[in-house]
């Protein structure tokens, strides 16, 4: 049976322990109203995503005019679904529904910001 030294212990230790600390604040970092509209922070995340994928086809503001006519704006896309929940055809990354359309893949903390993003600017929520 091969002895450890003290040294490399304390390292492994340290490591497990770093390790938890970060999957406990990574835990703590993704709030349970992270899809609701009143998070602006969760929010702003989802802004930022529409900015970045979103924009070259929908308008992703409460008004104005998608640049693809064929797109619809943001406000609208929450309210095609019940309950206003478009997270369904979000969790996994975008879903290819139409030709044109890209696919990408979002983490879960950017798929619950857009969608918390996508209630927001809905016409039925009301700060």
């Amino acid at each position: 049976m091969r002895q450890w030294p003290v040294r490399t212990s304390i390292r492994a230790a340290s490591l497990g322990s770093l390790v938890l600390l970060v999957a406990a604040d990574l835990a703590v970092g993704m709030p349970a109203d992270a899809q609701r509209p009143e998070n602006a922070q969760s929010a702003a995340v989802g802004r930022t995503v529409a900015k970045t994928h979103c924009a070259r086809c929908h308008a992703i503001n409460r008004h104005g005019h998608s640049p693809n006519a064929k797109a619809p704006r943001f406000p609208l896309i929450a309210e095609r679904y019940a309950n206003n929940n478009p997270a369904p055809v979000l969790i996994d990354g975008t879903v290819i529904r139409h030709p044109g359309m890209p696919e990408f893949r979002l983490l879960e903390h950017e798929t619950d910001g857009l969608v918390a993003y996508l209630r927001r600017i809905s016409r039925k929520w009301r700060p």
